[in-house]
């Protein structure tokens, strides 16, 4: 995943939602309007993410708060 310049990949059980947070600091109107804009190896695609409901559970405020403890 291209964000900005920067070339990452993202790895894990969170790594979507990961995906949607650096996308959203490259791009903030990208939590207020849904659209994903997402470049690769010189390929460009623009990704609408629409929620069936009002409240759009990929950037819900809990999530956004949510992290996991650094020891059990």
């Amino acid at each position: 995943m291209v964000v900005g310049h920067l070339i990452k990949n993202i790895f894990g059980e969170w790594s979507l939602f990961k995906f949607f947070d650096d996308l959203n600091r490259a791009r903030p109107e990208t939590k207020n309007d849904g659209l994903l804009k997402i470049s690769l190896s010189g390929y460009n695609a623009n990704v609408m993410l629409i929620a069936n409901s009002v409240n759009n559970p990929f950037w819900m405020v809990n999530l956004e708060s949510f992290s996991c403890p650094t020891t059990l």
